[in-house]
């Protein structure tokens, strides 16, 4: 009994760690946004033939990806 308090105490854990991963995500991505949209407002202000933002757009939308991708698939092999 006292082995299937403990698993599930684990799998709780699990699920716990899993949701924040999932929030930590979900508020970058907002972060995301809100920077982007800023900077694409400053570009189109100061010089908008060139669309500069689209560079830091592309970084900071890898950086998301990845994370994504470490929160949704890599997550599942750690469980």
């Amino acid at each position: 009994m006292n082995t299937q308090n403990s698993r599930h105490n684990s799998q709780d854990e699990a699920t716990r760690r899993q949701a924040r991963r999932v929030g930590i995500l979900y508020s970058n991505l907002l972060l995301y946004l809100l920077i982007i949209a800023g900077l694409f407002g400053v570009n189109l202000l100061t010089h908008p033939r060139y669309l500069w933002a689209a560079w830091p757009a592309l970084g900071l939308g890898i950086a998301i990806s990845v994370q994504a991708w470490h929160v949704f698939v890599t997550s599942r092999f750690t469980r």
